[in-house]
């Protein structure tokens, strides 16, 4: 069976939950709590008619729970470059005609003024009860060709 990044981040975070995933900032996340991270925002995609959503966060670890959680909710990303002033952030957005963008703190206001419904992440969105075993159940299988 091969893995996508998404199945391999599950996989990890199923048989290694303890071990640090991401170092951010002084701030060791493990694949347990990264795992939960990503579920508590792709829970808020999954009801999305949209196939392209946008990530657009100052911090690293809020991009990378971004992305993962956007394809975790069989998405497809559209990144969006935080360093960009708001008008050309604007214009991307018009460009790839998104409606919604995950964000952080930083980009709640910024993403309303360039039309953009933000789904927030909430960093304390870490479950206690987040079992791998069961969101790997969850994810599509990989067919004979993939």
């Amino acid at each position: 069976m091969q893995f996508g990044i998404i199945e391999s981040v599950y996989y990890w975070g199923q048989y290694r939950p303890s071990t640090v995933a991401v170092l951010a900032n002084g701030t060791d996340v493990t694949y347990r709590e990264l795992c939960a991270r990503i579920d508590s925002v792709a829970q808020q995609l999954e009801g999305l008619t949209d196939g392209r959503i946008g990530a657009l966060c100052v911090r690293k670890l809020d991009y990378m729970v971004a992305v993962l959680a956007i394809l975790r909710a069989g998405k497809s990303v559209v990144l969006l470059n935080p360093g960009l002033s708001e008008e050309a952030l604007k214009v991307n957005v018009e460009d790839t005609s998104i409606n919604y963008a995950v964000v952080d703190e930083e980009f709640q206001e910024v993403s309303k003024r360039i039309g953009l419904k933000p789904i927030r992440q909430h960093a304390s969105g870490v479950a206690d009860s987040w079992s791998a075993g069961e969101a790997l159940s969850r994810l599509p299988q990989a067919g004979p060709h993939d």
